[in-house]
């Protein structure tokens, strides 16, 4: 019996294991593809074999949901008019897709969910040490000058180390609030987890992303708020980071050296409510995406153009600047897979809302930490899901694979502490 304990210990270590290479290799050390396949592989056979030796595997709605918009996906090459924009979507979908399964079977304890969300943690690490090491000093102070055009990575962050700036963008700002969580979680490592936030800060100004700077700002307030359990302490919190937060932009807008890395990207987004600031090629471009995605569904409602030909129909039918995705997830399900594709894509993300809301009061008795983080993550994600694609984004695919087996797990306390009661 006790053989059998430490064989099980040491089998779930190298699955573990292979799942920090995987995370680091998609959040960290992108453009090392010996890393990046190798995890993967190591990945599957560990996980694999851990299936052999249970022979059940646990089918969630995660799993059926997921599986569904993987084959819808598959099958509308049957209607797509680009088999070649179909082929490269669809691989990507693939791959992380079978990942996300695979891992969701396995994210069954709290044990193991804090352990990955602390792989994330380590990853960041990694990535910042990479990125210090590989981006000369030339593009950092580059980066601190007023792009000519805010729509490419001119004069900004990530390309260094294999991410496109939003990319990497989205990546530090999902991973402060990580970094919060476990701040708020293990105080003893309150110093290492403040520097990493501003460390983490300062990378994602550099990156110029709009998106990532409010995914960072309006994620750690949510998350004080919905942690902090008086409501005293709520309003105060509210009060100074309401206050933190117009200094912070009042700073970025008044300060050259802040304006020329960050300000001049929110101008060009505070064209889109006021038609007196001009708007920059990235907004008005973005604009001009969801038009036509709205058109394409239109004329397509029911299945779409087909998975990833949005991209097609912009540059061939409707003179886009490129071949490229919509930049807006809703946009570009609704336009390629449908309304059938797009409900099946977003039910794990909204019944997930659903259930934090729906049992909050006993999931913050249970857990007030964790609901209030995985409450800020789910809705940050569906926010920015209108500015960014995220079906076949590594980073957030894992995050919210995480984040699901966690709302299962507060499932699972409330009905052992209260007798089922739902």
């Amino acid at each position: 019996m006790k053989y059998k304990v430490s064989k099980n210990i040491s089998d779930n270590n190298f699955l573990n294991f292979s799942i920090l290479l995987l995370i680091i290799s998609f959040c960290a050390l992108r453009n090392w593809s010996i890393l990046m396949y190798s995890s993967q592989l190591l990945f599957l056979l560990f996980i694999l074999f851990r299936y052999f030796k249970k022979k059940e595997l646990r089918v969630s709605d995660y799993a059926l949901f997921n599986f569904s918009f993987l084959v819808l996906s598959m099958v509308s090459v049957a209607w797509a008019t680009s088999y070649i924009q179909w082929y490269s979507a669809f691989i990507s979908l693939f791959q992380i897709t079978i990942i996300c399964i695979l891992l969701s079977d396995y994210l069954d304890t709290d044990i193991k969910i804090n352990k990955i969300l602390n792989y994330f943690l380590i990853s960041s690490i990694i990535m910042v040490i990479y990125l210090v090491i590989n981006t000369p000093i030339t593009d950092w102070v580059d980066a601190m000058q007023a792009s000519t055009d805010a729509s490419t990575s001119e004069n900004r962050i990530g390309p260094s180390i294999g991410f496109q700036p939003n990319a990497l963008g989205m990546i530090c700002g999902f991973t402060i609030v990580i970094w919060l969580y476990f701040m708020t979680n293990q105080k003893k490592y309150k110093n290492i987890s403040i520097i990493m936030i501003l460390t983490l800060m300062g990378i994602l100004l550099f990156t110029k992303s709009r998106k990532a700077f409010i995914t960072a700002v309006f994620g750690l307030i949510m998350y004080w708020i919905l942690y902090k359990p008086r409501k005293k302490a709520i309003f105060l919190i509210l009060i100074i980071m309401t206050l933190g937060l117009l200094l912070t932009l009042w700073l970025i807008m008044n300060v050259p050296f802040l304006y020329n890395i960050f300000g001049f990207r929110l101008i060009g987004l505070f064209g889109l409510f006021d038609s007196s600031i001009s708007q920059d090629a990235s907004v008005t471009t973005r604009v001009d995406m969801v038009q036509v995605g709205i058109d394409l569904f239109k004329e397509h409602p029911f299945n779409g153009v087909g998975f990833g030909n949005f991209s097609y129909y912009y540059f061939h039918s409707y003179n886009g600047w490129a071949e490229t995705y919509a930049h807006n997830n809703y946009v570009e399900l609704l336009s390629s897979t449908g309304i059938v594709g797009t409900v099946l894509y977003y039910l794990v993300p909204f019944s997930m809302i659903f259930s934090l809301i729906k049992n909050w009061k006993v999931f913050i008795n249970i857990n007030r930490k964790l609901t209030a983080f995985l409450f800020t993550i789910i809705t940050l994600r569906l926010i920015m899901d209108y500015g960014m694609v995220s079906y076949d984004h590594e980073f957030i695919q894992l995050l919210t694979v995480v984040c699901y087996c966690a709302v299962l797990c507060l499932k699972n306390k409330k009905r052992l502490f209260y007798n089922g009661f739902d």
